[in-house]
């Protein structure tokens, strides 16, 4: 990165050649590290717009839009795919333009709208023909092929892969684009059952993907091997390339391909009736399910969990992890519900001024005959209750008006503040990214480890946003779902194996505001980091517990490992343990450390 760095720095280099140094550097960091590459696509963008190049500013809305991708918000992903397909046609980009309807295509298909899908891939695959470029051709064409087989169509699909392949064969430009084109006729002839057939095609994939050093493609080529074998009753096969598949997406960052590789190996596991090590791969996915918020592959991992813990007997942790299951499994209904409601209530509320309507008309009606008849005074009333009435009316749709306004508004103040902390975490993210570039160049361990603590605080701050815009209350935080993600979060990344240092949260529901939160999940981060580092040396068993618990207005944490204890007091005196005592004077509390067996921290605010 650092000569890229350099030529992007150079403000005596060309437009041209600036933007494509950026350009490169987006690239390079965009699966391992996308908060990243978001960062450097952005920059890229303000740059072409700043030189009016309309055709690089297509270029920085597609990176932009990748990094989305691969972040896991692919409605942000599709809403700057569509702005770089307007630049790119300003700009007479028909190339760029073919590539991007080929990614809008994917957007809407990953969305289950097959129809929008087919509509753009098709206009992709037009203009690829027009222009000759073969290579587009074969990626509209492997895209056409997969959409038909997710809607059952096998024949078209099997027709389409294969014009997809042999398009391939005849461009011989991109063998990336080749190796693609086997795995997805490895992965129709695998869906079909005809597995002798599957196999040869995935494992020539694999091995044009070795020979171009292509990981991310190596990865899911071993993954497809890895299903291939489980249906053939090859479960020794099933698990290594798995396994395989797994050492590669945690090579290349990309969290998403890591937490679908743990969660298959967790049902190789499960389906073995080896439930503790299928336990620890499962919670290891649901994690980084989390991390990604992909939400649907999150409540799997949370039923698989739930059917684990029955297994063993494990039954609180069952009724937990299904409570959990079921509450996501709901809410992925709830936008569908919840217009059904609003349906109802537009109903009710129509019927209601109908019935009002027929009586202001009955109630008319009899005024009316009331003056026929000459009551005089009667008639007087009569128009002086009408005219209330009406005033009452007036009012009344005025209140209903201002309430309706109110509510507009409140929900639009809601919406803000959860785009806020959405932002907020992104923002705290980049910065988590930067700090994990620039300790890639750090020579000095101390050094290095210090900016990783760093790195390891932000997150447990971003963290704290991303669990509020995920709740319906943006005042508070529920804390034992938080802790629980918190000390997961850090177990993934001290590796720490789950059968040599266990973690037990004792604690109840609670929900803290913010201003508390925020301290709070600090300082569990750097005992819990404390104890991972030095509670348990030479590969020493163990035990990590954190209790939280709230008694009249006294709230008390303690924070428990049955490690080495008082052969690390020395520690004690690091930056971690200064920063746990500000924040606890941040708090207005008081803190106690025992060392007498293993090393405890108890917290009272």
């Amino acid at each position: 990165l650092q000569p890229l760095l350099e030529i992007w720095n150079d403000e005596s280099q060309a437009d041209t050649t600036r933007l494509w140094a950026v350009d490169s550097i987006a690239l390079i960091v965009y699966q391992n590290q996308p908060d990243s590459a978001l960062f450097y696509a952005n920059l890229q963008l303000q740059f072409a717009q700043s030189v009016n190049n309309k055709r690089w500013m297509g270029i920085g809305e597609q990176n932009i839009g990748v990094a989305y991708y691969f972040k896991g918000e692919l409605s942000n992903a599709l809403e700057h795919y569509k702005k770089s397909l307007k630049w790119r046609e300003e700009a007479g980009d028909k190339r760029g333009m073919a590539g991007m309807l080929i990614n809008i295509g994917i957007q809407y298909g990953g969305q289950g709208d097959f129809v929008q899908s087919q509509e753009y891939t098709l206009k992709a695959l037009k203009i690829a023909e027009e222009i000759g470029d073969l290579e587009f051709q074969a990626n509209a064409l492997g895209r056409l092929g997969t959409l038909n087989f997710q809607n059952g169509n096998t024949e078209e699909a099997k027709e389409y892969y294969l014009r997809a392949y042999q398009t391939n064969e005849e461009s011989g430009e991109n063998k990336g684009l080749l190796a693609s084109s086997l795995v997805n006729l490895g992965i129709f002839f695998a869906r079909e059952g005809d597995y002798d057939e599957a196999i040869p095609y995935t494992l020539r994939a694999a091995e044009i993907f070795k020979e171009l050093d292509g990981q991310y493609g190596l990865a899911v080529a071993y993954g497809n091997l890895g299903y291939i074998y489980g249906n053939t009753g090859d479960q020794e096969k099933e698990l290594e390339y798995y396994m395989l598949a797994l050492e590669i997406e945690r090579e290349i960052g990309n969290q998403h391909g890591e937490a679908y590789q743990l969660f298959l190996i967790g049902q190789t596991y499960a389906e073995r009736q080896d439930y503790p090590q299928a336990i620890a791969y499962f919670s290891q996915a649901q994690v980084l399910f989390q991390r990604v918020g992909d939400v649907t592959s999150l409540r799997e991992a949370a039923k698989e969990l739930y059917l684990a813990y029955k297994a063993t007997g494990k039954y609180e942790s069952a009724l937990e992890m299904h409570e959990s299951w079921v509450t996501m499994r709901d809410s992925l209904n709830q936008e569908a519900q919840s217009k059904e409601l609003l349906k109802q209530q537009f109903q009710f509320e129509q019927d209601k001024k109908d019935v009002l309507a027929r009586e202001e008309l009955a109630r008319q009606s009899l005024q009316r005959n009331a003056l026929i008849i000459g009551l005089g005074l009667v008639g007087i009333l009569a128009f002086v209750l009408f005219q209330n009435g009406r005033r009452r009316l007036k009012t009344n749709e005025l209140l209903s008006a201002q309430k309706a306004e109110i509510e507009v508004k409140s929900n639009q103040n809601e919406l803000l503040l959860k785009e806020i902390h959405h932002r907020v975490k992104n923002n705290l993210q980049s910065i988590s990214s930067l700090l994990y570039l620039q300790s890639a160049h750090i020579q000095d361990a101390e050094m290095r480890e210090a900016v990783a603590a760093g790195q390891h605080r932000v997150e447990a701050m971003a963290l704290i946003h991303q669990k509020l815009y995920q709740r319906d209350n943006l005042a508070g935080i529920e804390m034992k779902d938080y802790l629980f993600n918190l000390v997961q979060s850090l177990i993934h990344t001290f590796d720490a194996d789950p059968d040599r240092i266990s973690f037990s949260l004792d604690m109840p529901e609670l929900e803290l505001d913010v201003d508390t939160a925020v301290p709070l999940g600090l300082i569990v981060n750097e005992l819990i980091t404390n104890s991972l580092k030095y509670a348990f040396p030479d590969n020493r068993p163990g035990e990590i517990t954190v209790s939280l618990r709230q008694n009249d207005q006294t709230l008390e944490l303690i924070v428990r490992d049955n490690g080495v204890g008082s052969a690390n007091v020395k520690e004690g005196t690091s930056f971690g343990s200064k920063l746990v005592g500000l924040l606890t004077a941040q708090l207005g509390g008081k803190i106690e450390v025992d060392t007498e067996e293993g090393y405890q921290t108890r917290v009272w605010i």
